[in-house]
């Protein structure tokens, strides 16, 4: 199996679970919670790292941010 597979397996898996936990475990803090990892995870990781930093050279950044960004931005399944 390919690492592709792989890849689109493990994200099938994800949306899979959230959903479930929809259905059967819905709470409002969790909402939220959820709905703030969200915009970490695709704000800072993918906007900001991969779109403005990674892609674009848009601005200048130090190591720590440079690779923060790219961690969360794998996280996010963007990578």
């Amino acid at each position: 199996m390919s690492a592709w597979a792989k890849a689109k397996l493990l994200i099938l898996a994800m949306h899979i679970c959230a959903v479930a936990g929809l259905i059967f475990a819905f709470d409002a803090v969790w909402l939220l919670v959820s709905l703030a990892a969200w915009v970490v995870f695709y704000g800072y990781g993918f906007s900001i790292g991969f779109h403005r930093l990674w892609s674009h050279k848009a601005f200048s950044a130090g190591p720590i941010v440079r690779y923060s960004t790219l961690l969360v931005g794998t996280l996010a399944g963007c990578g």
